[in-house]
């Protein structure tokens, strides 16, 4: 009897490591791909400008002679700093109406940010605009709470084509949002290859605290739809794989005058943006007393514009960076503004303003000498898959990158990553349009987006990083390539299966020698 419970144990033990294999080596089921996020710095943790706004982003605001629309101070709020006003990361976009002297009470605002996002939309697609905003309004200084105050009037919105913040009429309704982060959310669908985002904050009386703080935005598609219908006499726009981010400056004529032909889906703000001009409010008024037209929005495909000016036509226009166009608000909360063509922009030569240099994308660029410019880039290991470089995190090999002139469509330089002497720089380019294309390895996925498209001004060097997340067939900690976790698994498992099978055969050696002596 005890002969058979020990070729019994004998049989269970060889089964049990047999199937080890079965089933240890299923694989997990694969995570499904984030959505992309078609924003350039969309969580604020790309840099900010030196005016205080957002890297990639544009300060917008109205403002009047009293308290009650000041330009509002832009600022980078951290954790360190405060991490009550932080969504997510550590850093986000402040916006404040504060006192401007000792006995001055405070006031207000009506501004935002904008983002005009020209490469991923498709038309016919449906697309959906997220942020998180939070607000401190208060007569008084306690920062944990908002006293006697109203509404802090809070909304975003979208819209098809390249427009101002006025002509975003797509929004949610104005909420009154205090002491706490909020998401907001608005859907669109696509009707042109472009769209714009924007954030609004109008808080509705002068006081002491007023600051609005927006964090974690996203631009992703949400869904299909039937693609729009071509109106009568227009060409379908043409989707492009390569299309530029800012489109070159054309060449003046004989009379130093810039002539641009009107596209499908031009607004004046693409026309200003197209010599260079796009964050310069003084740009559309040229345009329009150039070209004698009744408004800005009076322009049609086909219409041949003067849009610049040289020296040997008229005067060029003067820069007047911190010019905003006025525009008219009913007394209803819920009207949205509409701008008024004939009002003349105010100037404040103090406010902070827009960078008309700032790049489309999440690059920094710094300073370099010489007039030769880089693209430096980097490929890390993003462990935690935040999409961020993490003090702890290392670099990946066996990545990626080629560089694209997208000027004439020609790879300029290729490179893989060693995992060691990231970040790479390519060197000696000139100043133009460029897109950064990365490809991870094996075994990872994109925590990032993997192209970039940005312009690259003379003796300017950009940094853009790109992060990748090992999708767990190998194992993460390995040091090395990646590969050794993985094989040493698979060796255990290997070990584990041929005991099971030489077990089995004990088992079956003895039962086979206990039948055979119990015979004779």
């Amino acid at each position: 009897m005890r002969s058979i419970q020990i070729i019994c144990l004998l049989l269970v033990i060889g089964l049990a490591a047999a199937t080890v294999p079965l089933t240890v080596s299923a694989s997990p089921a694969a995570a499904p791909q984030a959505q992309t996020n078609l924003l350039s710095n969309g969580d604020f943790e790309a840099g900010f400008q030196t005016n205080g706004v957002a890297n990639s982003w544009g300060g917008w605001w109205i403002p009047t002679s009293d308290c009650t629309r000041r330009i509002p101070i832009y600022r980078q709020i951290t954790t360190s700093m405060d991490a009550r006003r932080v969504q997510a990361g550590t850093n986000a976009q402040q916006l404040l109406g504060a006192p401007q002297s000792a006995g001055d009470s405070g006031g207000t605002f009506l501004g935002g940010l904008l983002q005009q996002v020209r490469t991923g939309i498709t038309a016919g697609k449906t697309y959906r605009f997220t942020v998180w905003a939070s607000a401190w309004f208060s007569t008084g200084d306690n920062a944990t709470v908002s006293e006697n105050t109203g509404s802090t009037n809070i909304q975003i919105g979208i819209a098809n084509g390249i427009v101002d913040a006025a002509s975003i009429t797509t929004r949610t309704p104005l909420q009154n949002i205090k002491d706490k982060y909020v998401q907001l959310s608005v859907d669109i669908v696509a009707n042109t290859n472009s769209l714009t985002v924007g954030t609004f904050a109008n808080p509705d009386s002068c006081a002491k605290h007023t600051e609005v703080f927006f964090d974690s935005a996203s631009l992703i598609e949400v869904g299909g739809s039937t693609a729009p219908t071509t109106a009568p006499g227009q060409q379908p726009t043409q989707t492009l794989p390569l299309a530029p981010t800012n489109f070159p400056t054309p060449t003046p004529n004989s009379e130093g005058k810039i002539v641009y032909t009107v596209q499908v889906g031009d607004s004046i703000i693409h026309l200003c943006e197209v010599v260079g001009r796009g964050t310069e409010p003084a740009c559309i008024d040229d345009i329009v007393k150039w070209n004698g037209l009744s408004s800005p929005r009076a322009i049609s495909p086909g219409q041949q514009l003067i849009i610049a000016q040289s020296a040997g036509g008229a005067p060029p226009p003067t820069v007047a960076p911190t010019e905003t166009p006025a525009v008219q608000l009913t007394a209803d909360p819920n009207a949205q503004p509409t701008a008024d063509p004939n009002t003349q922009p105010t100037t404040d030569p103090n406010a902070p303003t827009p960078d008309p240099n700032a790049l489309p994308t999440a690059a920094q660029l710094q300073t370099t000498a010489g007039g030769a410019a880089a693209i430096c880039v980097t490929l890390y290991n993003d462990a935690n898959g935040n999409g961020l470089l993490d003090q702890s995190e290392g670099l990946v090999t066996g990545g990626n990158f080629s560089l694209l002139d997208i000027g004439n469509s020609n790879t300029v330089a290729t490179y893989t990553t060693t995992g060691i002497t990231e970040p790479h720089c390519f060197e000696n380019l000139p100043a133009g349009n460029y897109r950064i294309n990365s490809a991870v390895p094996e075994n990872y996925k994109a925590t990032t987006r993997t192209d970039w498209d940005l312009t690259l001004a003379a003796g300017s060097t950009a940094n853009i990083e790109f992060g990748a997340q090992s999708t767990g067939e190998t194992a993460a900690s390995d040091g090395g390539d990646g590969n050794s976790g993985a094989t040493s698994a698979v060796l255990i498992r290997t070990l584990l299966a041929a005991a099971g099978v030489v077990l089995l055969l004990i088992a079956a050696g003895v039962a086979g020698f206990l039948v055979l002596t119990r015979r004779r």
